[in-house]
């Protein structure tokens, strides 16, 4: 297996993109980091979901967690005001946000390079190369793990107790 055939399309969002939207993008997708591009609208950049999350979390309630207990559905907006202002831009720039780079791997690597290089990066999306005008397609971490779950371990990976 290659990482061409392990390849799906993502959304790349701007700097500019709202959290709001990102967090869309995340909850309807079931994503757990979203792809930022760069200035040149190149792929740059990877931000977990969790990261999105805590800017959707006020900093005093995420000080005092007992707090989040005195807000109900009618005190929401006060939590939220904010938030729709927030871009993912300030994530990025962010020093407490976990902002992960985006690896490069060439299309006909295997499934053993392109997993030994994304464990080694530590890195959960990798960029497949391709042609400038292509829209750019990623191999996530769930899709290696799925394929070296499938292809690689087989019958012998599987879990008895599963």
């Amino acid at each position: 297996m290659r990482a061409s055939e392990l390849a799906i399309n993502l959304p790349v969002l701007d700097r500019d993109t709202s959290v709001v939207s990102a967090a869309q993008i995340i909850a309807r997708d079931s994503r757990a980091s979203i792809v930022v591009a760069n200035a040149e609208g190149v792929p740059a950049a990877a931000i977990s979901a969790v990261d999105v999350l805590r800017v959707l979390v006020p900093r005093y309630v995420m000080d005092d967690v007992s707090l989040a207990a005195v807000f109900d559905e009618k005190g929401a907006d006060e939590v939220w005001r904010d938030v729709p202002s927030r871009t993912i831009g300030e994530l990025v720039d962010d020093d407490e946000s976990r902002v992960l780079d985006i690896l490069d791997v060439d299309p006909d690597d295997t499934l053993l390079a392109v997993a030994a290089r994304m464990a080694d990066a530590r890195a959960v999306i990798a960029l497949v190369k391709g042609e400038p005008d292509q829209p750019a397609r990623f191999v996530t971490l769930p899709a290696v793990l799925d394929a070296v779950l499938h292809v690689g371990l087989g019958a012998s990976g599987r879990d008895s107790n599963a």
